[in-house]
């Protein structure tokens, strides 16, 4: 599932918040190429990804074993996380630092299981 780590931006490591989202959304972004998703008190199987120029490309393994991947483009700087659509629409992260987080979030996604 990890990727070459070498092609994820510093600067995107981190855990971050959807801005005015209908739920309470934390993607964590890992270095080694893994994305966890936190909503609530509760996490999403490991995600892998890796970045492509200006897109980051997640992969998804489906039920059936196949594999399938989304591109979205992206922009990062210190403290916001954008994703654009082909439309133009957006979507906003606003960094959370690990030490902001509720204590559920800040556990490793496997003793949630």
């Amino acid at each position: 599932m990890t990727n070459d780590s070498s092609n994820i931006p510093p600067q995107l490591v981190g855990f971050w918040k959807v801005a005015g989202g209908d739920y309470p959304l934390i993607n964590e972004y890992r270095a080694d190429g893994v994305l966890i998703q936190h909503v609530g008190h509760q996490t999403a199987d490991p995600i892998g990804l890796r970045v492509e120029g200006e897109y980051l490309v997640t992969i998804i393994e489906q039920p059936d074993g196949s594999v399938s991947e989304d591109r979205e483009k992206f922009e990062v700087s210190a403290e916001r996380l954008t994703f654009i659509d082909a439309e133009g629409e957006q979507r906003n992260f606003q960094r959370v630092p690990a030490d902001e987080l509720p204590a559920q979030s800040r556990k490793p996604w496997w003793r949630f299981w």
